[in-house]
């Protein structure tokens, strides 16, 4: 009967744990489409800024007796560019957030720069660099590996996105001084898997605090700014879901990550071949 308690008991400790899990899965997924609707605005700016140009124009041309035949076709090959612009980006969106319901292989590498393309406007708009470096002992080597792309590329987007509001609140910590933020992403694969860095200049994590950044519900941010999931999240997608490993340490100006993944069986070219036969 003791037995039979404990259980149950087990069972329902377990079951609490799942619910608790699946909750801060659901806020970590709205918190990241808060994170890309803000990047879908940046996106859409430049665009829609050229837009407008466009239609002034035509306004103009046709005040001052320019609207030929070249001129029309001109004018409606550039708008249309624009808005096929603007569809492609919401495909990547729509895309991104598509929930992956099998472990596939795919490729890292694909995945930083379809990320990159996403944030790039909006970390523009904030003065900040973004940098992929790529080195594999192998020539033409993607770095390919099994799981769950959007998941990793949402933890993706929660590195940046950090390292991001890092560089902005280190500048204002400076009085706002003027400062190119810069963040840079090496992709290296070896025979033992890919090793992903993600290391940015924005001061760093204070050294009291380095070792819970990984805990649920804890954020370095000002309330109302942070979650507290973001890394939890990216912890458990990248060592629960993934079989890899994620850690952090102070670089000389700023936080690094490092995400070490071990590559797919249908990884082709020699890293694949030489992990095997090793």
């Amino acid at each position: 009967q003791l037995n039979r308690h404990l259980t149950e008991r087990v069972e329902e400790e377990v079951a609490k744990q799942r619910e608790k899990e699946q909750l801060l899965v659901e806020k970590s997924k709205m918190a990241a489409m808060g994170e890309m609707i803000g990047a879908i605005a940046h996106q859409w700016r430049q665009p829609l800024n050229s837009l407008a140009i466009i239609i002034q124009d035509i306004e103009d041309a046709q005040n001052h007796g320019m609207m030929d035949k070249e001129y029309v076709h001109s004018a409606i090959g550039n708008a249309m560019n624009q808005i096929l612009f603007m569809s492609g980006t919401i495909d990547d969106f729509r895309n991104f957030f598509k929930p992956s319901k099998v472990a596939e292989p795919f490729s890292i590498n694909q995945s930083i720069r379809e990320v990159f393309r996403l944030l790039g406007p909006q970390m523009k708009s904030h003065g900040i660099q973004m940098h992929l470096n790529k080195e594999c002992e192998i020539p033409r080597c993607e770095c390919i590996v099994d799981g769950f792309e959007n998941e990793f590329k949402q933890v993706f987007v929660n590195l940046l996105q950090n390292s991001k509001d890092a560089i902005l609140a280190h500048r204002t910590l400076h009085g706002g001084t003027p400062r190119e933020g810069l963040i840079d992403v090496d992709v290296k694969g070896d025979f033992e898997g890919v090793a992903i860095t993600v290391k940015d200049n924005g001061g760093g994590i204070p050294d009291e605090v380095l070792p819970r950044i990984f805990e649920p519900y804890f954020s370095t941010k000002d309330q109302g700014e942070g979650t507290g999931i973001g890394l939890y999240m990216s912890r458990m997608i990248v060592e629960k879901n993934m079989a890899g490993k994620i850690r952090a340490e102070n670089s000389e100006e700023g936080a690094l990550f490092t995400i070490r993944l071990i590559f797919s069986n249908q990884q082709e070219g020699c890293c694949a071949k030489k992990r095997t036969s090793s």
